[in-house]
This record gives C-alpha cells, sequence and structure tokens, in this order.
C-alpha cells in the first residue's frame, strides 16, 4: 500500500510538469512575430507599396498646338487620367486657346475645365511579350 504523502506528492509534481510545459509552449507562441499581426516596418513597408501602386494608375498627358502666321493659334491642354482598370481610363483636364488674326482684326482666348475617358477595344499588349529574349 502507498504511502498517502507519496500520491499527493506524486499528483503535484505531475501538474508541476504539465503546468510549466504549458507556459513553456505559451511563451515559444509568445514569440512569433506573426502570431499578433504585422510589425511596425511591415505596415509601412506595406503602406509605400500601395501608395506606389496607386501612383502607377496615374498617367499624364495632353495637346499643345503652335501655329503663327497671319492667324496666331496656341493651344494648351493638359490631362491627368486615372487608370480605373487595364482597359479604361478617366481622368480631369484644362484647355487654353488663344487666337488672333490680323486678317480679321481679332483676339481672343478660351478656357475652362475639361473631362476625357478612354476605353480600349483591344487588351494592351504585355511588356514582357516585347522583351523576350529568345532561348536556343
Amino acid at each position: 500500500m502507498r504511502n498517502p504523502f507519496q500520491t499527493i506528492s506524486l499528483k503535484l509534481v505531475r501538474l508541476a510538469i504539465a503546468t510549466s510545459l504549458c507556459f513553456l509552449f505559451a511563451s515559444v507562441n509568445a514569440q512569433d512575430d506573426g502570431f499578433y499581426g504585422p510589425t511596425e516596418t511591415e505596415t509601412k513597408d506595406q503602406q509605400k507599396q500601395q501608395r506606389k501602386e496607386k501612383l502607377q494608375r496615374w498617367s499624364f498627358g495632353g495637346n499643345f498646338w503652335l501655329s503663327a502666321s497671319s492667324e496666331t493659334y496656341i493651344e494648351l491642354s493638359p490631362v491627368a487620367m486615372y487608370r480605373a482598370s487595364p482597359r479604361f481610363l478617366i481622368g480631369p483636364g484644362f484647355t487654353y486657346i488663344f487666337r488672333k488674326s490680323d486678317y480679321y482684326n481679332y483676339q481672343t482666348s478660351y478656357y475652362g475645365p475639361r473631362a476625357i475617358a478612354t476605353y480600349s477595344l483591344f487588351s494592351p499588349p504585355l511588356k514582357s511579350h516585347f522583351l523576350r529574349k529568345r532561348i536556343i
């Protein structure tokens, strides 16, 4: 027959071992960086990447026209376009036109906002298609 104190002490030892193993696994889990979500540097890098991707969706262009003779015509029309999808671009712009005629003796200016939207019927070619090297 076992001594009751030995039985209690054996149970206490088993409890102590089980408790210490639980704390050991909990502390190992707490050291995992991904356990609590991304770190501050990871979120900053993700934000920079997202900003870069958003800026790459913008393109700038427009129109410039100059004609000088008895009729002077100057047009300046900058535009900023946002790529909403691979085929669809939309954006605002501004137009300024100056006209002067020596023959009719008049001079005038036109200016104002403009909007532009373009849709490509054919998908744009992939850059990698043209840059691929033929390996023999």
